[in-house]
């Protein structure tokens, strides 16, 4: 699906960044990806109607990251 998406998007002259969290990501870049991103898109499995931990951390970490940053978020509301 990555490689479908990725050759679509880009035959249509659209710059892709991607992410694979099984190989570790460092925060501060991700937070940087959002702020370059026009449209983000996620995969992954679901699991009983919810995403893996591994995702659910990342989001959160990323978030509370630029939350504390100022960067990617201003405030919680």
């Amino acid at each position: 699906m990555i490689e479908t998406a990725t050759q679509t998007l880009e035959a249509k002259e659209n710059k892709i960044n991607l992410t694979a969290l099984e190989k570790g990501c460092d925060i501060n870049q991700e937070i940087e990806k959002h702020l370059w991103a026009d449209l983000i898109i996620t995969q992954s499995p679901v699991y009983w109607f919810a995403t893996p931990w591994i995702y659910k951390k990342f989001i959160d970490e990323v978030f509370t990251t630029g939350l504390v940053q100022q960067s990617l978020l201003m405030d919680d509301g």
